[in-house]
């Protein structure tokens, strides 16, 4: 982060991230038919109220009856990707990746949002956005710094230093990763398109 007339004398060490990581249009996952498969998924299943206000949430896909082949393309990716990053990262090799949960998120209508939570037990959550527009809502990463949420100072502008919030406006056919403690919730969708993501947690054992 650029930081304007820093004197020499001071350095910046930034310690304790939080890491968003995102693929553009992961290689091997086909977007337009996943949409199809999460149609048919929503029509087989009655589908669960948890983190969604409105919308529809699918029961987790691990545990459905369902051609699986489509979505595992998407697991597969998931688990290369947290793979990667857990080699660049440092953690011990010796672990195992699987997927410990995933499920589908359809917001359908104007006002349908997703409240704030976390994945606990998961070392990485992804999001891959089958379908989305800008104002169809932004996924919303929380400050997991435990004090800086009583720090009531004004800031001339907001950086990811000083925010207690960052959005990100996904993009269509995107990947998002992050770590499974980070709190984060959904903006309403103010489009009146549907709006359609996969959540996957990857687990280390």
């Amino acid at each position: 982060m650029e930081i304007d007339k820093i004197p020499e004398t001071i350095s910046e060490t930034y310690i304790f991230p939080s890491p968003i990581y995102r693929i553009e249009n992961p290689a091997g996952v086909n977007r337009e038919d996943m949409e199809n498969v999460c149609g048919e998924i929503k029509e087989l299943d009655g589908g669960r109220t948890y983190t969604n206000r409105h919308g529809w949430q699918s029961n987790d896909l691990i545990d459905l009856d369902y051609n699986r082949s489509l979505i595992d393309t998407l697991f597969d990716t998931c688990i290369d990707v947290s793979k990667t990053i857990s080699k660049n990262t440092g953690v011990s090799s010796s672990y195992n990746h699987s997927i410990g949960a995933s499920w589908i998120n359809i917001n359908d209508k104007e006002g349908d949002y997703n409240i704030s939570h976390c994945h606990p037990g998961s070392y990485l959550s992804f999001v891959y956005y089958v379908k989305c527009r800008e104002d169809s809502g932004d996924i919303v990463f929380c400050d997991p710094r435990i004090g800086h949420a009583a720090n009531m100072l004004n800031y001339d502008r907001l950086t990811e230093v000083n925010a207690i919030e960052m959005n990100i406006t996904p993009n269509q056919g995107e990947l998002i990763a992050f770590p499974g403690w980070l709190y984060h919730y959904v903006t309403q969708n103010m489009s009146s398109e549907t709006r359609i993501s996969i959540a996957v947690n990857t687990v280390l054992r």
